[in-house]
């Protein structure tokens, strides 16, 4: 069975504006699954690009560390995420984000994760 996917990260870094090269945003989450809690950690190197003066683009790809607690299925697994930030700025300092996601996780084979993030930010 594939892992939970979630529609909230707990915590991202990151800086708006960086247009000179690459960045790290680090994301976890936890998630309820079958019997116990998956706790997926991911570290992305996102390279930003700028679409137009209110549209951005930030492509990032990196590991991803999840361990299982509960459920009789105890383990940390490895595996790789692939993002895609879109993040449209009405106004300077205040703009909406769009991050769908794929990953890949190795545990008893290999099991594939699509999964979406979205809300308002806040720039300065």
């Amino acid at each position: 069975m594939p892992p939970a996917r979630s529609c909230v990260r707990s915590c991202e870094k990151g800086c708006r504006g960086s247009s000179d090269g690459d960045f790290e945003a680090l994301t976890g989450e936890v998630l309820a699954a079958e019997g116990g809690v998956e706790v997926p950690v991911d570290l992305l190197f996102k390279k930003p690009f700028s679409l137009s003066p209110r549209l951005e683009l930030m492509i990032g790809v990196g590991p991803e560390v999840v361990r299982t607690f509960g459920g009789g299925e105890n383990g940390t697994y490895w595996g790789s995420e692939l993002a895609f930030d879109l993040m449209f700025w009405p106004s300077r300092h205040v703009g909406l984000w769009g991050e769908p996601t794929y990953d890949i996780v190795f545990r008893d084979g290999v099991s594939h994760g699509l999964g979406c993030t979205g809300g308002g930010i806040v720039g300065w």
